[in-house]
């Protein structure tokens, strides 16, 4: 996910700036459509006021982008999914 937004983000025990893939502990390996498991990821989220810090979330705790974003990254916290889509899903103008 890359965004516009401004402001610092607080730290929390569910983001980090590093992984160790594929043993990190923020790597979900599950499927979360049933059947086999998936190879594994750990979802990310860059803000494009500050490209060069990237906020790895722990997919274990945080399966979508939305839950994370709403709850722990300042410049989204409290914002409603269609507020939240309205700014993350399409270039300004």
């Amino acid at each position: 996910m890359l965004v516009n937004a401004v402001g610092p983000v607080t730290p929390s025990p569910f983001w980090k700036n590093q992984v160790e893939f594929p043993d990190d502990p923020f790597r979900s390996s599950s499927n979360p459509f049933g059947g086999q498991a998936l190879p594994g990821w750990i979802k990310f989220s860059i803000l494009l006021d500050d490209p060069a810090t990237v906020y790895f979330q722990d997919s274990q705790q945080y399966a979508f982008h939305y839950d994370f974003a709403s709850e722990l990254l300042d410049p989204f916290i409290g914002m409603t999914r269609e507020q939240f889509d309205a700014v993350t899903l399409n270039a300004e103008g």
